[in-house]
C-alpha cells in the first residue's frame, strides 16, 4: 500500500485492507474463486475525484487525459461486465458493504444474471418477499429485520485469513 502523497491516487481514504481511513492508494480487483483457490482476473487503480480534477497533479503524475474519474462501484461493474463478455466462469458475486450498500451495484449484478452475497449496513432498506416473489411488504431497514429475526437466524462465518486474524462476518438468512 503506497502512502507517499506524490504516488498516483494517494489520499486519506478508507481502505478495507487496513480497516480504517489512512493515506493510501486503492485498487479495485475482480477475482474468480473456488472453495480453495482464487485467481485475480482484473484490476483498476482508483483515481479519487480530487486527483481527477487537479490538472497540476495529473500533469506531474503523467495521468493521461483518457483516464477520467469513475466511482469504485462503476469500476467494479465495468470489470464484472467485461468478465461476462469474455465468458469468464462464475455464478455468484461476493462484495463488501461499499458495493452492497449501492442499489445500482446489486441491481446490475442481478440483471447480469448473478446471484450475490454482499455485506450491507443496518440502515439499508430491503423488501422481504414471499415464496413466489409476488407479494411485497413495506421496505424495512436491514437493522430492523435483524432485530425481528433474532440472534438464532445468524451465524458467524469465516471468509478469509487476514493479516494477523481470521476475517469473518455474521450472516443471516430468512425464509
Amino acid at each position: 500500500m503506497k502512502k507517499d502523497e506524490h504516488s498516483v491516487g494517494v489520499q486519506r481514504q478508507y481502505t478495507g485492507s487496513a480497516g480504517k481511513i489512512t493515506n493510501c492508494q486503492i485498487g479495485i480487483s475482480l477475482s474468480v474463486a473456488t472453495r480453495y483457490h482464487h485467481v485475480p482476473v482484473d484490476f483498476e487503480l482508483y483515481l479519487p475525484l480530487s486527483w481527477s480534477k487537479d490538472p497540476t497533479r495529473r500533469r506531474e503524475a503523467r495521468i493521461p487525459a483518457s483516464v477520467q474519474y469513475k466511482s469504485k462501484v462503476d469500476l467494479a461493474l465495468g470489470m464484472i461486465d467485461c468478465a461476462v463478455r469474455e465468458e469468464i466462469p462464475g455464478d455468484i458475486v461476493l462484495a463488501d458493504a461499499l458495493y452492497g450498500n449501492a442499489h445500482e451495484f446489486r441491481e446490475t449484478v442481478r440483471l447480469l444474471g448473478f446471484d450475490y452475497a454482499v455485506a450491507i449496513e443496518a440502515p439499508i432498506k430491503a423488501l422481504r418477499l414471499n415464496g413466489s416473489d409476488s407479494e411485497r411488504c413495506t421496505p424495512v431497514s436491514v437493522g430492523e429485520l435483524e432485530r425481528r429475526l433474532g440472534r438464532r437466524a445468524f451465524r458467524r462465518i469465516a471468509w478469509r485469513e487476514g493479516t494477523g486474524r481470521t476475517l469473518s462476518s455474521r450472516c443471516g438468512a430468512c425464509a
